[in-house]
């Protein structure tokens, strides 16, 4: 199965590009998100909570971004 969704963003992109690089500011828009904080220059440890039919997951991790493209 494969999804695909499209959508326009009516702001200019520079703005989209800095919004998407402020990762806990972004991560308001994630449902699910319970915490993120930074732990350096481009890393962040953070919380997400899932629920899945009758699973309920807590997963907790750290994300680096590497390159910035």
């Amino acid at each position: 199965m494969e999804f695909e969704h499209h959508c326009t963003i009516p702001v200019p992109r520079i703005t989209l590009w800095q919004f998407l690089l402020d990762v806990p500011q972004m991560a308001t828009c994630v449902p699910g998100v319970e915490s993120i904080t930074s732990s350096g220059e481009d890393t962040y440890n953070g919380r997400m909570r899932v629920k899945l039919g009758p699973i309920h997951l807590t997963l907790q991790g750290i994300m680096i971004i590497e390159t910035h493209d």
